[in-house]
């Protein structure tokens, strides 16, 4: 039988974290601080804990560096101008701050490991951001009025390549990228900013970001045209469900109770599951969205990826 590893994860608190959204979903007590994001994963940032006979070890230990992060995030106020690098960027800028010898925990800091960053957010309350530029206007000059703005209904999600410019406005979500904490900022908050570098990796070209919305399936996968992870959405309706998942994964109920492979998961509850091939048995009324390592690109889907006019 596939082994089910139950998580502890670490939180972030951000400047522009909730107080609410966090707390209530976990049915945890507010410690006062704003919460901004909990992180599911190996990223060294804050890696994840897993039960394993009733001790908590390193997830690493057990599913070796996984190529995604899953994160919940809760935004109060919006967040940084901000771009994220591909590959070679990433590489790039890697190397060069550590040339530099800037820690990995200094405020100055942009990369801090050498992967690549795209993601796809998905709300689990109305969500509001920015993405992509919606028209030709002057690169040297940032301002509202260039950006898409779109709010995401619960279940709708949107995916922002590497070099997008993007920023989160306010809402309760799940997010889910590579396996990085790279981060490029060009303005409006606080934070270190790096005008150089964001036009630098920054894409210019207009973008306007595709909603995808699930349908009224058991199962559904959202497309995403990257080959570190996939995102999907589980429903139970207290029929017993088979599912096959042959890969390294990590699932977060958002509702509902979920008995899986005899172990029971609330709303908040998240778990890692092996890629040993072997199927899992899903029963109760929940959902579930499951982030997994992939080792295909959805490129027959990219009509949902988003448009360049």
């Amino acid at each position: 039988m596939k082994k089910i590893y139950k998580l502890k994860n670490q939180f972030k608190h951000y400047e522009w974290g909730s107080n609410s959204f966090i707390p209530l979903f976990l049915n945890a007590e507010k410690d006062g601080l704003p919460c901004a994001e909990m992180w599911m994963g190996t990223h060294r940032g804050a890696p994840s804990q897993a039960e394993d006979n009733g001790n908590l070890v390193n997830l690493a230990d057990i599913a070796g560096d996984l190529p995604f992060l899953f994160k919940l995030i809760a935004v109060e106020t919006p967040l940084s101008i901000q771009v994220h690098p591909d590959k070679q960027q990433a590489l790039e800028g890697f190397e060069r701050e550590n040339k530099a010898g800037i820690p990995l925990d200094d405020q100055t800091r942009s990369y801090k490991d050498p992967n690549p960053k795209s993601e796809i957010i998905c709300a689990l309350t109305p969500f509001t951001l920015a993405a992509g530029f919606k028209q030709t206007c002057d690169c040297e000059v940032y301002s509202p009025s260039c950006f898409n703005f779109i709010t995401l209904q619960p279940g709708q999600a949107v995916y922002i390549p590497c070099g997008v410019p993007h920023s989160y406005a306010s809402g309760f979500g799940l997010e889910l990228m590579n396996n990085s904490d790279n981060v490029v900022r060009g303005g409006l908050t606080n934070k270190h900013v790096d005008l150089r570098e964001f036009k630098r990796i920054m894409n210019p070209d207009v973008f306007v970001p595709q909603i995808i919305t699930p349908d009224s399936n058991t199962h559904f996968s959202y497309p995403c045209p990257c080959n570190d992870f996939s995102l999907s959405l589980i429903r139970g309706t207290r029929d017993t469900i088979t599912f096959m998942q042959s890969e390294k994964a990590v699932g977060i109920v958002t509702d509902g109770e979920l008995e899986i492979n005899g172990m029971r998961f609330n709303k908040g509850s998240s778990f890692y599951i092996d890629n040993d091939g072997d199927q899992i048995t899903l029963k109760g009324s929940f959902s579930l969205y499951i982030a997994s390592a992939v080792s295909n690109p959805l490129s027959p889907c990219a009509q949902h990826f988003g448009n360049k006019a």
